[in-house]
C-alpha cells in the first residue's frame, strides 16, 4: 500500500540495523561508517526499496552485476557509497548550482563491491561514466566521503572537459583539485562518527604533504608521480582556509593569512571555468586562473 507524504513507518527488522524510518521516500538506515542516516530509495514493492534515486537527484548504486543494490538487510558499505555519492551531489548543486556531473543530471552510477585485485578504492571510469569501488571485506576502511567526494569531482571535470591530458602534470593537477573538493565535502558535512581529516585515506596529507611522501612545492622535494604532485594544490588550499607560513623547497618565504573555507573552495570552482583551463592545462595555467579569479574580487 504506497504511503502518505505525511505518513510515517517505523519498519523493524531481525538484522544487525535496529530500524528502519520511511518517511517520503527516504529511509533511516545504519551505515558502516556514518551512523544513522537517511538515504533516498525507490520503493517497487511492498517494503522492497532500492538504492535509485530518480526525480531530484539521478543516482543508483549498483553490485558488480548491474543489478540494483536492495536498501533494507543490507547493512553493507553500500549504503555508505550511495550516502557519500548522495552528500556530495548535494554539496555541488547547493555550492555551485550543479545539477549532477554535467549540470543536466545525466545519472551518477555507483558500482560496489568489485571482486578485482587492480581495485582498492573508489574510482572514476571515463569510460563507463560511472564511481566504482572493490571488495567490501578488504577496502571497507574506502568508502568514505572525501574519497567519493573525489571521484565525483573527476566526473565534473570530465564532463567540464577539462585536465584529461595525458601529462604526468595535467593529470596531478586533475588529482589535485579532486582532492580540494574531497576534503571540502567532508568538511561540510562533520559528524561525531568521522571527524575532519586532511589527510586523504593515509595517502596525502593536505596540511603537510612531505609527511607523507608528497610534494608541496613546484618541482620541489618528491615530485615524481601524478599523486605526489597533486598535494601542491591541495597545499595551496589548505593554506587559503586555515593560513600558514613557512619556507618552500625552492627557498621563498610565504606567509598567507586564511580566507577560510567557503571563499576558499569557491575560488577554486570558479577558476575551472578560466579560459587558462583545458584539456592539457598544467600547473601554471592553474596559478593563472586563481590568479585571474583572485583579481576579480
Amino acid at each position: 500500500m504506497k504511503h502518505l507524504v505525511i505518513s510515517i513507518l517505523l519498519v523493524l527488522i531481525s538484522t544487525n540495523v535496529l530500524a528502519q524510518l520511511l518517511v517520503q521516500d527516504q529511509l533511516l538506515l545504519e551505515t558502516q561508517h556514518y551512523g544513522e542516516q537517511l538515504l533516498n530509495v525507490k520503493e517497487i514493492q511492498g517494503d522492497n526499496y532500492l538504492l535509485d534515486e530518480k526525480g531530484g537527484r539521478n543516482i543508483s548504486t549498483k553490485w558488480w552485476n548491474g543489478e540494483l543494490v536492495q536498501a533494507i538487510n543490507q547493512s553493507t558499505y553500500a549504503l555508505d557509497a550511495h550516502w557519500c555519492v548522495g552528500k556530495t551531489y548535494d554539496y555541488f548543486c547547493d555550492k555551485f548550482g550543479l545539477t549532477g556531473w554535467d549540470n543536466e543530471d545525466y545519472e551518477v552510477e555507483v558500482i560496489v563491491n568489485i571482486f578485482n585485485s587492480d581495485i582498492t578504492s573508489p574510482g572514476y571510469s571515463p569510460y563507463d561514466r560511472n564511481i566504482i569501488n572493490g571488495s567490501f571485506v578488504e577496502y571497507g576502511y574506502t568508502y568514505v566521503l572525501d574519497a567519493y567526494g573525489h571521484e565525483f569531482t573527476h566526473g565534473v571535470l570530465h564532463f567540464m572537459d577539462i585536465l584529461q591530458g595525458n601529462s604526468t602534470n595535467t593529470q596531478g593537477l586533475n588529482e589535485g583539485i579532486c582532492d580540494i573538493f574531497g576534503s571540502a565535502v567532508e568538511h561540510e558535512h562533520i559528524n561525531p562518527f568521522t571527524p575532519f581529516s586532511w589527510d586523504f585515506l593515509g595517502d596525502r596529507d593536505l596540511s603537510n604533504p612531505n609527511l607523507s611522501g608528497n610534494a608541496d612545492t613546484f618541482e620541489g622535494n618528491n615530485w615524481t608521480t601524478r599523486y605526489n604532485r597533486a598535494t601542491i594544490v591541495g597545499y595551496m588550499f589548505y593554506l587559503l582556509v586555515e593560513g600558514g607560513s613557512d619556507t618552500n623547497d625552492n627557498g621563498y618565504d610565504y606567509n598567507v593569512s586564511p580566507i577560510g573555507m567557503d571563499k576558499a573552495v569557491q575560488m577554486i570552482y570558479r577558476s575551472l571555468s578560466s579560459d587558462h583551463l583545458d584539456n592539457d592545462s598544467g600547473f601554471e595555467d592553474f596559478y593563472l586562473a586563481c590568479m585571474e579569479v583572485a583579481f576579480e574580487d
